[in-house]
């Protein structure tokens, strides 16, 4: 099931999105106004070779978000004049927003939004990108330095339909092809416990909290213990969790000592 989403939540899940991406990141906004610690994760994300796509229908033109946004390596930059949509999407998940990727809205407005990720909504998550693929292609091209197939180059995610443009720029081959990765099938004794509940990622049974060292700095800035996250830390089943419950039902009864033992980490963190 989506989750819904208010403004403080929508932020952060939008950051999180960002800092996670892993092949591309898709960003559908109306308006477009990114503060300083929102650019930086963009950036690192280009750093790490994520494919991006940007469309909007306005930028004020006495900020210099056009003049960052074509200072990045993987871009892709498309003009929409009747765009109305929000979306923000990366590889296994997307947010609906009311919201524009403005800071004002992100810091004044009551905004409504709904999460979604591949594995517990994948019919919604794969009709959405459908919908985006149209809105890509309909929009006017500024600006690009990737090809317009990027989706298909990195073929990280199988069932994801390719993307083609209408616009197509000139041709760079600054795109390197990444065959996906097949992990081992692990026996019942060697499965791994210990997922992070944030991002899902393997974290291993040692590991002193439920999160992974991205997204555990995250948390640490708020230290909510009771913000819903979204897997299970010792199956890595995607479920509704926190870092006061971070197993799913199932999970439970063997591994009260664990949380017990975990549980004085969490608090110290939330008290201090």
């Amino acid at each position: 099931m989506a989750d819904a989403l208010d403004t403080q939540a929508m932020n952060l899940e939008i950051l999180d999105l960002f800092t996670h991406a892993e092949s591309r990141l898709l960003i559908i906004s109306p308006y477009l106004s990114i503060y300083p610690n929102l650019r930086k994760t963009i950036e690192d994300a280009d750093k790490r070779g994520v494919n991006i796509v940007v469309i909007y229908r306005k930028i004020d033109e006495k900020s210099d978000v056009m003049d960052w946004l074509t200072g990045l390596e993987h871009i892709y930059i498309g003009y929409s004049e009747n765009l109305h949509a929000k979306y923000y999407g990366e590889d296994h998940i997307a947010i609906i927003a009311s919201m524009n990727l403005y800071q004002y809205s992100q810091v004044n407005n009551e905004e409504l939004g709904m999460f979604f990720d591949d594995k517990r909504d994948s019919e919604a998550f794969y009709n959405m990108f459908f919908f985006v693929r149209k809105i890509i292609e309909h929009s006017n091209l500024i600006y690009a330095t990737i090809k317009p197939e990027f989706v298909d180059k990195k073929k990280l995610i199988n069932k994801v339909p390719t993307v083609s443009f209408k616009k197509i720029p000139e041709p760079i081959n600054n795109i390197i092809d990444a065959e996906p990765v097949t992990e081992p099938v692990a026996n019942d004794d060697e499965k791994i416990e210990g997922f992070c509940i944030r991002c899902g990622k393997k974290i291993g049974r040692e590991s002193e909290i439920y999160y992974c060292d991205s997204c555990y700095t995250r948390w640490k800035q708020y230290n909510n213990p009771n913000y819903r996250e979204k897997y299970c830390h010792i199956c890595g089943k995607p479920v509704q969790t926190s870092a006061y419950r971070p197993v799913c039902s199932d999970c439970y009864s063997s591994s009260i000592e664990m949380i017990n033992k975990k549980k004085d980490i969490v608090l110290k963190n939330v008290n201090h």
